[in-house]
């Protein structure tokens, strides 16, 4: 986007103004101010839409075996796989072999309360989570 394509919504709620990043008249990567807070809030309506979505594939995926439910509560925590593995003290890779529902099915409850800790949710609903969708 460029300088002058940066939106302004004309309303000053706060004293603050936010950054947007855009291309200047020379090809650089510039700070632009930008009035009101329209343009965060549909960024990050955008963002959350984005991340219900995945949780919804992930959902049904669970349902056919193909994935575990620590990805649907990923997305439904708005986190990405780099987020919940530094989150967890695990490698992407270990997240990752828990996505299998095999991988999943070999974690013991300590490694299962770490998950429900970052992920806000009960040990209880992780492990029981496929039986509640049957």
């Amino acid at each position: 986007m460029k300088v002058n394509e940066v939106p302004q919504d004309g309303k000053r709620t706060m004293r603050t103004r936010m950054v947007q990043y855009a291309v200047d008249d020379n090809g650089e990567f510039v700070k632009v101010g930008s009035n009101g807070w329209e343009p965060g809030y549909r960024a990050l309506i955008n963002l959350r839409e984005d991340f219900d979505a995945r949780a919804e594939d992930a959902k049904e995926r669970v349902k056919r075996g193909q994935t575990s439910p620590i990805e649907y509560f990923m997305h439904r925590a708005y986190m990405e796989l780099s987020t919940l593995a530094q989150m967890t003290g695990l490698s992407q890779r270990k997240v990752k072999k828990h996505f299998d529902p095999r991988g999943f099915e070999q974690l013991d409850d300590a490694t299962l309360q770490t998950y429900a800790t970052v992920l806000l949710v009960d040990l209880d609903t992780i492990k029981n989570f496929k039986k509640g969708l049957l």
